[in-house]
Formats: structure tokens, C-alpha cells, sequence
């Protein structure tokens, strides 16, 4: 259970999974939110759906692109923090 939970994460020390999904529809599809962050092609962000990660580099135009759109995205948003049980046991 707990590998795949870290695949899903990306990152084995993450104690947590994104939720792009949620953030993508929120901002209108991958297309609308490519052209709100001045992406070349939407499919930077259909990597990250396929990743199921937004890059740290990317969160902050994400909250701004956002603010201007008057869209509320909140911690919440981003992130689904997982059960202590699920990742405190490596023999899971």
C-alpha cells in the first residue's frame, strides 16, 4: 500500500497527494489555465494531470492566474493529507 501511495505522491518523504485535478477543472481545463500561466501549449499542464503533481515552481503563478480570475483556491485545494497510518508503516 504505502509504495503505492508514494508513486501517486511522486515523492517517497511526501505525506501527502495533490490534487491537479480539482485545481485544473477549477481554473476552466488544461488549455484555459496553459494560456492564463503564458504556457506555449497545454500540454505542460496535461503533464502534470498525468503526473498527478504541479510543480513547487508552478504553484504560485497557479494562486496568482487564480486572484485574477477571482477564482478561491485554497491549501485544501492542492492537497489531500493521508492518514498517519498509511505512512507510518514502511511494511505495509
Amino acid at each position: 500500500m504505502l509504495t503505492k501511495v508514494r508513486s501517486m505522491c511522486n515523492y517517497a518523504y511526501w505525506r501527502c497527494i495533490m490534487k491537479v485535478k480539482k485545481i485544473v477543472q477549477k481554473m476552466g481545463g488544461p488549455s484555459k489555465l496553459s494560456r492564463k500561466l503564458k504556457h506555449n501549449n497545454p500540454t505542460t499542464v496535461s503533464g502534470w494531470l498525468n503526473r498527478k503533481i504541479i510543480p513547487a515552481s508552478q504553484i504560485e503563478n497557479v494562486l496568482k492566474a487564480a486572484r485574477e480570475e477571482n477564482i478561491i483556491l485554497k491549501a485544501t485545494d492542492f492537497f489531500f493529507f493521508l492518514p498517519e497510518e498509511l505512512y507510518s508503516n514502511d511494511n505495509a
